[in-house]
């Protein structure tokens, strides 16, 4: 892209049909542009409006079927500008040619309707902003600032999806942390009320042993003693 035509809003404009066959065109300016036109040309989608962007030029599409409404811009031009040219352009295509003539028509086989796109970029280029132009522009800015907003919730969205996994892996440490604690009380409790329970079966034993050994003691001093 050349440097030569900066400065001008719309530089550059084709109406092409089956992504390789540019029915007209019309530039006042020279460069490589056309040749990006026509790579860019490829990549465009059906029934669509696209743009792409470049360091010192913007190409808008608007797609028809198999039609093929380009324009090249200065980058500060707005899109809704841009595109609002090109719809002029398909309107103007639709009211001088029959379909029939589109759709067979050759490579550069619709020669005079570059004039159409001369007159439609002239009347885009110097045209006085009106109210309406206004009101476009600032619709605009809404959709870009929309944009914006969207691109940078999904962002913060992102991030609280990992914030919500942080979150959750600590609610699960939080629940294995408390069952381990009530698995540790439990077994505290078990273990006091086991050896509450030993120490009675042991003072149990302790006082039958000791009343056996009493009796039997008591047996063998009552047989030792003399009868009076």
């Amino acid at each position: 892209i050349n440097a030569e035509y900066m400065g001008m809003s719309i530089q550059y404009a084709l109406v092409a049909k089956d992504k390789d066959t540019v029915l007209a065109e019309f530039t006042e300016f020279s460069g490589n542009f056309q040749q990006i036109a026509r790579q860019l040309m490829m990549k465009v989608k059906p029934n669509e409006k696209q743009t792409f962007e470049a360091s010192e030029a913007n190409f808008h599409c608007l797609t028809e079927d198999t039609l093929i409404f380009m324009c090249m811009t200065d980058t500060s031009v707005k899109k809704m500008k841009a595109y609002k040219f090109l719809e002029s352009i398909q309107k103007k295509l639709h009211q001088t040619h029959k379909d029939a003539d589109i759709q067979t028509a050759i490579a550069y086989g619709l020669p005079s309707f570059g004039e159409q796109i001369r007159g439609t970029m002239n009347q885009t280029n110097y045209q006085v902003e009106d109210e309406e132009d206004k009101a476009d522009k600032i619709v605009q800015d809404l959709i870009d600032t929309k944009d914006i907003m969207v691109s940078n919730l999904q962002k913060v969205l992102t991030k609280d999806i990992k914030i919500n996994a942080l979150l959750t892996k600590t609610r699960e440490m939080q629940g294995i942390t408390t069952t381990y604690k009530d698995t540790a009380t439990k077994y505290r409790k078990d273990a006091r009320n086991t050896n509450v329970f030993m120490c009675l079966i042991i003072g149990a034993a302790v006082l039958v042993l000791f009343f056996i050994i009493y009796k039997f003691v008591f047996q063998r001093l009552n047989q030792s003693l003399p009868y009076i």
